[in-house]
């Protein structure tokens, strides 16, 4: 009996000195496994064209799920546009595309955007690719 102690406490301490090191290391993938954006504020574009985003989860308190996306921008013109998107995300990946019925004019018309919120940065950004090629930042709203 005192032999599977033993082996017992042996695999018990290399268990957790793994999970030391692996959390010790800096390393990202235990913490985003769990990880859950605040969507409450608005985010706005700070790199590339586009508006002011507001991401709406369809559940709050949860690291994935689906989620609509609404975008206001004001034009070079002065004209005010809406798009909006549907999309999922899951820790720090999110991807939506427009929602073609939905929109002001045909600029976001079958754009999907695909990124990854950093959630290091203080405020906490997103880069997000699109489909047509191009590339924006945008920052969460204090």
């Amino acid at each position: 009996m005192k032999r599977n102690t033993n082996l017992v406490r042996k695999s018990a301490g290399i268990v957790g000195l793994l999970l030391m090191i692996a959390c010790s290391s800096g390393s990202d993938v235990i913490p985003d496994l769990t990880y859950i954006t605040d969507f409450d504020r608005n985010w706005n574009t700070t790199k590339g064209e586009g508006g002011t985003f507001f991401f709406l989860p369809e559940k709050d308190g949860v690291n994935e799920g689906n989620i609509t996306v609404n975008e206001n921008w004001d034009d070079a013109d002065g004209n005010s546009q809406f798009y909006q998107y549907n999309g999922t995300y899951k820790n720090t990946a999110i991807t939506f595309t427009s929602d073609d019925a939905v929109g002001s004019d045909d600029r976001r018309k079958n754009t999907t955007f695909t990124g990854q919120i950093n959630k290091d940065k203080k405020p906490i950004t997103m880069t997000l690719k699109n489909s047509r090629g191009g590339e924006i930042e945008v920052t969460q709203g204090i």
